[in-house]
């Protein structure tokens, strides 16, 4: 198993590429489907919360990946096996306040 060493994975570019795409598509949303303010808010947060949780977790130790921009892709989509995980506390309990805060708006919200 590779604890240490090897390629390293964007987990923060990649994070910040997903929040934009998240709020980009929640504002497409809204122009769609005119929402109140707390509806258009618990959309945001929960696709917010969502890609933070997810970005929580990041590989460690993976084979760099090879050259050109197809191989590119599937090596991101190809399964590594025996990489060990980063984990991100503050960004997975910051994930979970803003999904739950987005339930409670959204049960309270009408």
């Amino acid at each position: 198993m590779q604890f240490e060493g090897g390629y390293r994975y964007p987990g923060n570019a990649i994070c910040v590429s997903a929040s934009i795409a998240s709020l980009v598509a929640a504002g497409v949303v809204c122009q769609l489907k005119p929402l109140s303010t707390s509806q258009a808010v618990t959309l945001a947060l929960m696709m917010e919360g969502t890609v933070l949780w997810a970005s929580s977790f990041t590989p460690k130790g993976l084979v760099p990946p090879p050259a050109g921009v197809a191989a590119k892709i599937q090596w991101f989509f190809r399964q590594q096996g025996g990489t060990s995980l980063s984990f991100n506390q503050p960004m997975f309990y910051l994930g979970i306040l803003c999904i739950l805060s987005a339930c409670i708006m959204g049960a309270l919200g009408s």
